[in-house]
């Protein structure tokens, strides 16, 4: 039996998130990031752009995102190398520019979806990537309150 995707129920499914909503989670996301590029981090700090970079790929599959392949490549790489020393040294961060320059453009093509896709779409998203989470024996760090 396939699962059923969440499709829209109203016309206002159909709008992007309130202004108020999409900047308090970005505000979070972009705190995140200034504190792995300052060194002042924790792993949980890479762990909300780990979930952003799922939810921003989730969105990009739906067809939001411009050049977001290239993107999500660079970001991708970027946490990995961050998770790798963060694992070897205990120190969780991206203060080299090749790692928070690619993090930087996840977090414009994240606002770019974010203010373009229907808010029933980024519920979805973000629900797909709590139950991978879930499913992964994760526990998600990020805020998910936009997946209301």
């Amino acid at each position: 039996m396939k699962k059923r995707h969440h499709s829209p129920v109203s016309k206002t499914d159909l709008l992007p998130f309130p202004r108020a909503t999409r900047d308090q989670e970005l505000l979070e996301c972009h705190l995140c990031l200034s504190a792995l590029r300052t060194g002042d981090s924790t792993i949980y700090h890479l762990i909300v752009l780990a979930k952003v970079l799922k939810i921003s790929n989730f969105l990009a599959g739906d067809g939001h995102g411009v050049d977001a392949e290239r993107v999500l490549s660079a970001a991708q790489d970027s946490i990995l190398k961050a998770q790798l020393m963060g694992r070897a040294t205990g120190r969780w961060q991206a203060t080299e520019e090749s790692l928070w320059r690619p993090l930087g453009a996840l977090l414009q093509l994240y606002e770019d979806q974010l203010e373009r896709a229907p808010s029933f779409k980024v519920s979805r998203a973000f629900k797909r990537t709590n139950e991978e989470a879930r499913e992964a024996g994760q526990q998600c760090a990020a805020p998910v309150s936009l997946a209301a």
